[in-house]
Formats: C-alpha cells, sequence, structure tokens
C-alpha cells in the first residue's frame, strides 16, 4: 500500500503520528491536503523528556 493510499484509508479513524522532538499526537483524522497538513479531532499531544548523560550523549 502506497503511503498516501494509507493516509486516504486512515480518514474518520484514530491515528497516532510520531514527531520530532520526542512529541507524539494521537487523534481521528478529519482532512488532509497534498502537503500533509492534517486536521484531528480531539487531538492529544505527548512530550517524553529523555535524559542524556553529557560525557557519552547516551540515554540515562
Amino acid at each position: 500500500m502506497e503511503p498516501l493510499e494509507m493516509i486516504k484509508d486512515s480518514l474518520n479513524k484514530q491515528i497516532y503520528i510520531k514527531l520530532r522532538n520526542d512529541r507524539e499526537l494521537t487523534g481521528k483524522l478529519n482532512a488532509f491536503d497534498q502537503h500533509l497538513n492534517m486536521i484531528l479531532e480531539n487531538a492529544e499531544e505527548t512530550h517524553t523528556s529523555v535524559e542524556l548523560d553529557e560525557e557519552t550523549y547516551e540515554q540515562v
């Protein structure tokens, strides 16, 4: 299935979107455009902070 077909198939369904900076969105996909801007209904955003070791940059 092509990516745009998958998005079209997800219209009016609950979706999960992972963004940069450890942000996540969930909500019902109402619409999208050719630039993949999306309109979500009852959207919820989650932001996860990760602590890194200053010397090794590994997750603590």
